[in-house]
């Protein structure tokens, strides 16, 4: 989670690699490989899990490039979205005003069932 900031993933550099052959058969689980696409491998949000309401900011997210693949402490959309509503999302996540709604909810961790009861607006053509 450390390693995004605010519209950036690459606010540190990275400590570990992972083989995508293991990530894949993590990922998958039980099932079998087809060759499928996977959330991972297309742009999706992720948000910073370790939030806390006493940091400058509470909500820290940004949109993740494709074949990266994040730890626990950085939490990301598993469904694919089209990329309009994704880095409208993000732009959402990083407001003032969500960033407040978010604090007065939040302690310590920024998990996703704060994240549904947020009020985002719809982008609509």
């Amino acid at each position: 989670g450390k390693m995004i900031h605010q519209f950036t993933h690459q606010w540190a550099q990275p400590k570990y690699w992972l083989d995508e052959a293991e990530v894949r058969l993590k990922l998958i689980g039980r099932g079998e490989d087809r060759g499928q696409r996977l959330a991972y491998q297309e742009y999706r949000m992720v948000h910073r899990r370790i939030a806390s309401s006493t940091n400058e900011r509470t909500t820290i997210a940004c949109v993740s490039p494709p074949n990266h693949v994040c730890a626990d402490t950085a939490q990301t959309t598993k469904n694919i979205i089209d990329y309009d509503s994704l880095v409208f999302l993000v732009a959402i996540m990083n407001s003032f005003v969500a960033d407040w709604e978010i604090r007065q909810r939040v302690t310590a961790h920024l998990d996703m069932h704060f994240v549904y009861k947020m009020r985002i607006p719809r982008l609509t053509a």
